[in-house]
């Protein structure tokens, strides 16, 4: 992918969602939109934090489109997961308040003028690429809107989300994008457009404990202001002192599609399993799985640490 693909964001933005934002407009990859979602925090908190996030780079001309408040279907890892974390997250990006929008912040519009509004910006800048760090619901609801239409908006989407392998057996429970809404991954899978997927198998390992993160070089606002939040995650929210890339490898994973294998998947979507949300390989829908070793997993992190204009000593 290079920067002239323009970008939507779909996020739930809490910390890694903000670091996210700000390095890949810091890099200058053409994000043209971003969509709102429930997610680490309720929606009212998600539209709030990532107006400030975008306003924080100037950024208050970004549209910005409130989508969904819940899940396409109620279920009980949404209250016992979902909810729980959104009890224990203040206000999603560590309690810190970054300066007031400008803007009008936007209120919830139902599927149908998201799904609008995310066609008028393709026709405006030309196929879509969607990435989803969150849960998978807006996205969901936009094609199932759209219809066969959906392939003349999109050209690629991507989400955040999957956790294979070892890293299964060691947690055997699905990861929280895709616990959030698995009916709405399941449509993805469906539509046909061979959704891609970034696991934690990749964003796990990508990761800096606190001492590093204090380390860090920066003297810019943004690289202050990013470093500032690591290490309030470290200190105050993480189960333990050390701050993880999910959101922003998951975007510059997408820098390089080649790194996406085809593979056939499905999503467990019982939710009477204890495999509820897990991914399978080697059956189901066309899909792309990221792969990477850990140089790979090291130039991701030198690229995000760029775009937040952090060096490691």
């Amino acid at each position: 992918m290079t920067s002239s693909v323009p970008i939507i964001i779909d996020c739930d933005t809490g910390r890694d969602d903000a670091l996210a934002l700000w390095a890949m407009l810091a890099l200058d990859m053409n994000l043209v939109g971003v969509v709102a979602s429930y997610g680490n925090v309720a929606l009212t908190q998600v539209i709030d934090n990532t107006a400030r996030v975008l306003s924080f780079t100037g950024r208050d001309d970004m549209p910005l489109f409130a989508g969904a408040a819940a899940p396409l279907r109620d279920h009980k890892a949404y209250h016992d997961v979902v909810l729980k974390r959104q009890a224990s997250s203040g206000n999603g990006v560590c309690n810190i308040d970054y300066p007031l929008t400008k803007r009008v912040l936007p209120t919830q519009i139902p599927p149908e003028i998201l799904a609008e509004q995310v066609a008028a910006l393709a026709k405006q800048h030309g196929k879509l690429s969607y990435i989803i760090l969150g849960p998978a619901t807006n996205f969901a609801q936009i094609c199932d809107v759209l219809g066969d239409c959906i392939h003349d908006v999109i050209e690629t989407v991507t989400m955040m989300g999957g956790r294979f392998d070892d890293l299964w057996t060691e947690t055997p429970v699905a990861d929280f994008n895709l616990v959030c809404d698995p009916h709405a991954v399941r449509v993805i899978l469906e539509c046909g457009l061979k959704p891609n997927f970034v696991a934690l198998n990749t964003t796990w390992p990508i990761a800096l404990p606190l001492q590093a993160v204090e380390n860090l070089q920066g003297d810019a606002p943004l690289a202050v202001a990013a470093r500032d939040l690591m290490v309030a995650h470290c200190r105050h929210f993480a189960p333990e002192p050390i701050f993880r890339f999910h959101d922003p490898a998951a975007v510059m994973a997408t820098r390089n599609m080649d790194s996406f294998h085809s593979v056939l998947m499905d999503i467990n979507v019982d939710e009477d399993s204890c495999e509820f949300g897990r991914l399978g390989l080697g059956s189901g829908f066309a899909a792309g799985l990221h792969q990477t070793d850990a140089r790979g997993r090291e130039q991701l992190l030198s690229l995000i640490l760029k775009g937040l204009g952090l060096t490691q000593l």
